[in-house]
C-alpha cells in the first residue's frame, strides 16, 4: 500500500492526494490468548493486511527521539465505525477530538501528522504505511467505544506486544508506558470511569513500528457518553488530557 488518498499535515503544512481505491478486506479473528471484556465496536480496523503488503515479522528501529506524532482519527468516509444511540457517528467524534489535539500538540511545539484530516475513507493499511513513513516518535489511533450494554461506560487504552519477535518485546516497555501514561492523563482529565489498559492486535497498533496506542474515549452506545463526545467542551478536555499524556511521555524519554 502507498500513503495516496491522505492528508498529512507536520508542522502546520499539509497536503492532499488523490483516495486510493477501495480494497476488499475481511474482518480479522480475535487473538483468543488475549482476553477482552468489553471489545470495541470497530469492525474495520481488525482488516487484515494483504499477503506482501506488511512484514509479519519486521525489525524495529529505534525510535526517533524528535517530537514528531502521528494521529489517527479511526473510521472515516464511507466506514461510519459505531453508531451512537442518537445517531451520532465515531469518525465524526474522532475527528473533532484528533483535530483539536493536532491544534495543541502544534502549539506545544511538536510536528504532527494525520492519517486523515476530513471525512474520507482510510484502509488500516494504509493507515500503516504513513505511521511507518513518517519517522515519527509515537502513533496515536483516536477512537470511541461501543458495546451491546447500554449501561457500560468510561475510557478504554490499547496496546500491542507480540512476544514471538525480540525487537517488538524489547519495544513493549515504551508502548505500555505510553498507554498506562495516555490513560491516566484521559481519565483524570474526562472523570470517567477507568475501564483499564488492555493489549489487543488491532492492525494498526499491531503492525506500526514505533509505540502505537489506541484510545476508546468514551461509549457511544452509552446516552450520557454519547452527549458528552458530541460536546465541544468535553471534545477539549479529550484532546488537551491526549496532549498531555503525549508531553508526558516524551519528557520521559527526553524527546522534544
Amino acid at each position: 500500500q502507498t500513503s495516496r488518498g491522505i492528508a498529512w499535515l507536520a508542522g502546520g503544512l499539509g497536503r492532499v492526494l488523490t483516495p486510493p481505491p477501495a480494497i476488499a478486506h475481511e474482518i480479522e479473528s480475535p487473538d483468543n490468548s488475549i482476553p477482552v471484556e468489553e471489545p470495541p465496536f470497530t469492525p474495520t480496523d481488525n482488516e487484515i493486511p494483504l499477503p506482501g503488503e506488511i512484514d509479519p515479522n519486521p525489525v524495529l528501529p529505534s525510535v526517533p527521539r524528535v517530537a514528531r506524532v502521528v494521529l489517527d482519527p479511526g473510521h472515516g468516509g464511507r466506514d461510519p465505525g459505531a453508531i451512537g444511540i442518537t445517531g451520532s457517528y465515531e469518525k465524526d467524534v474522532n475527528l473533532a477530538i484528533s483535530n483539536k489535539a493536532a491544534e495543541m500538540l502544534k502549539k506545544a511545539g511538536m510536528e504532527v501528522i494525520m492519517t486523515r484530516s476530513d471525512d474520507r475513507y482510510v484502509t488500516v493499511n494504509s493507515r500503516v504505511d504513513i505511521a511507518n513513513a513518517a519517522n515519527a516518535a509515537i502513533f496515536v489511533s483516536i477512537h470511541s467505544n461501543s458495546t451491546t450494554n447500554s449501561e457500560t461506560n468510561g475510557t478504554m487504552l490499547y496496546y500491542y506486544v507480540d512476544h514471538n519477535i525480540l525487537a517488538a518485546v524489547a519495544q513493549a516497555s515504551d508502548r505500555e508506558q505510553l498507554a498506562r501514561i495516555m490513560q491516566n492523563s484521559l481519565v483524570q482529565s474526562l472523570q470517567r470511569a477507568d475501564k483499564g489498559v488492555r493489549q489487543n492486535n488491532y492492525v494498526v497498533i499491531r503492525y506500526t513500528e514505533i509505540p502505537a496506542i489506541l484510545v476508546e474515549t468514551a461509549y457511544l452506545s452509552n446516552l450520557t457518553e454519547e452527549m458528552l463526545l458530541n460536546d465541544y467542551a468535553f471534545q477539549d478536555r479529550a484532546a488537551q488530557a491526549i496532549t498531555d499524556g503525549i508531553i508526558k511521555y516524551f519528557s520521559s524519554k527526553g524527546i522534544n
